[in-house]
């Protein structure tokens, strides 16, 4: 069972979720109590733990059996050109259009302008994290015009991004 964004888990719910992890069993309203066999894979971006937080630290350790933290994206810089080029290849085949942006330097005139979108990428915080890069991968794939100029919505977001630092 994978949670998703469960540092945002009601807490009302946190407890239930306990319960039903702990003794292995759901009970459905007004239905029969029913035995589970799973395993829990959960992720957040939200703190759960540490001043402030308000998740349950029983289901904190009990959904902590193994703990990944990943940093953020923009601890990632080197990697954000490899994975916006990734995205956007998929994001332009998705939208049935050629990816221009697969290698800059192929075309002098969309390599200028290649590079400029690349530059503003890299000068991003990107504090929504992959999620947010590859949500603008897919707004280029579908509003971006073929001679690779940035449509003037999506420069005023690209500027509107947090800068790195």
């Amino acid at each position: 069972l994978f949670l998703d964004e469960i540092g945002d888990a009601p807490a009302a719910l946190q407890p239930q979720l306990l319960r039903a992890l702990e003794q292995r069993e759901v009970q459905v309203v007004g239905g029969p109590i029913r035995e589970i066999d799973l395993r829990v894979v959960s992720a957040t971006d939200a703190p759960i733990d540490g001043e402030g937080a308000s998740f349950s630290s029983a289901l904190r350790h009990r959904l902590a059996a193994l703990e990944i933290r990943l940093r953020p994206l923009a601890a990632h810089r080197e990697d954000i050109g490899l994975l916006a080029r990734h995205y956007l290849a998929l994001a332009f085949e998705a939208a049935g259009r050629p990816a221009p942006w697969q290698d800059c330097s192929q075309d002098p005139c969309h390599g200028v302008r290649c590079a400029e979108l690349f530059d503003a990428l890299l000068a991003c915080r990107w504090p929504g994290n992959i999620r947010e890069l590859v949500n603008l991968c897919r707004e280029l794939a579908v509003a971006c015009p073929d001679d690779l100029s940035l449509p003037p919505a999506l420069a005023r977001r690209l500027a509107a991004l947090p800068p790195a630092g």
